[in-house]
């Protein structure tokens, strides 16, 4: 599985994901929006995003994808639960990747006692 190039924008009332993804299967293409977690699949890419709010899920198809072939990218527009919410750390592709639940800090597994 490879980790596509995306781009993250938001307006008052969605979060539009740019995945670009030229080898991907069109056909075969998969969206899921499960609250604050985004998932994008199309052989050989994998794609999954963590947000600092929440989307509407899938189920509820309030979302838009199309696929621009001259760029080679799929686009999608996700409605935001609130609209008018600010979503944090868009610009830190990291966040975005990290698991939900991941803290960037760590205990060490030894510890000196004097």
């Amino acid at each position: 599985m490879l980790t596509p190039k995306f781009e993250v924008k938001q307006d008052e009332k969605h979060i539009i994901i740019t995945v670009f993804a030229p080898y991907a299967r069109i056909s075969d293409a998969e969206v899921n929006i499960d609250e604050d977690t985004f998932t994008f699949y199309s052989s050989p890419y994998y794609l999954r995003l963590t947000f600092s709010g929440k989307l509407t899920d899938s189920e509820l198809e309030r979302y838009t994808a199309k696929f621009d072939a001259d760029q080679g990218a799929f686009v999608i527009q996700c409605e935001k639960q609130v609209p008018g919410e600010h979503f944090t750390n868009l610009d830190m592709l990291t966040t975005l990747l990290a698991p939900q639940g991941a803290s960037s800090v760590k205990k060490p597994l030894i510890e000196v006692v004097g």
